[in-house]
């Protein structure tokens, strides 16, 4: 017979995959501003090459063709701006696919983040809802019980409930039940202090960005393929199925 899993176990296995997954985040944030910032060298490079090339010729035309040597300093800044220009590009395409890896390598990590975060919170409330299901019992059981008395049907227990149920989920019964973990966990409850918290929509935001597991599998073997992902020639699906 397998043995319940020890909650601080769950615990451990759920912090090791938050872990995981903010490292490789940060890693993933750092790669995107890098690119972000990259991208506005490159577009001021471009405007400085073209505003150069334009004041060179100005400058040709005003000495009447003839080179002068204020033509050739600015042929030589323009030139450097465009190696410059011919320097960054590569760099960039290369930053794109390494963002590329670490945006799926991220929504890996957030779909095991998110799956030990459920097990971990279903393990520290479903005590609390076990308490909870005996104390609505009992009283389920005398509102049955005056439902007899009063000679009503049996089944209206259940459309009593049934109504009461209607009322709950036109509600937001999120926020109360939170509020009540947080007086319980006041009160010394040493599971409840392991509860979690919401997932954090960091997850979801990866995920969509990322390619799709059958994606990332052909662009692993396909550089072209991994090329139009990472630069946006092809759309990635997302970690679909999660």
């Amino acid at each position: 017979m397998t043995q319940p899993v020890d909650i601080k176990e769950i615990s451990a296995r759920y912090t090791d995959a938050r872990k995981k997954f903010e490292e490789v985040y940060g890693k993933y944030c750092e790669q995107e501003k890098f690119i972000n910032n990259m991208t506005l060298t490159r577009q001021e490079l471009e405007k400085e090459a073209g505003s150069l090339s334009k004041n060179w010729l100005e400058s040709l035309v005003s000495a009447a063709g003839i080179q002068t040597e204020e033509t050739g300093k600015i042929s030589v800044m323009a030139g450097i701006a465009k190696e410059n220009l011919e320097r960054i590009i590569p760099v960039i395409d290369e930053a794109r696919l390494k963002l590329l890896d670490l945006c799926y390598e991220a929504a890996t990590a957030g779909v095991d983040y998110r799956a030990k975060h459920n097990e971990l919170a279903k393990a520290v409330i479903n005590p609390l809802r076990t308490e909870l299901i005996k104390e609505i019992q009992n009283k389920v059981e005398l509102l049955h019980g005056l439902n007899l008395l009063s000679s009503f049907s049996a089944y209206e227990t259940d459309n009593d409930l049934s109504e009461v149920i209607k009322n709950i989920e036109t509600d937001n019964s999120k926020a109360a039940a939170l509020e009540y973990i947080h007086k319980t966990t006041d009160d010394n409850n040493d599971t409840l202090e392991l509860y979690p918290g919401s997932v954090p929509s960091e997850i979801a935001i990866v995920m969509q960005r990322s390619p799709s597991p059958a994606q990332m599998a052909v662009a692993r073997n396909i550089p072209q393929k991994k090329k139009a992902l990472a630069e946006g020639g092809e759309k990635c699906k997302g970690f679909e199925g999660y």
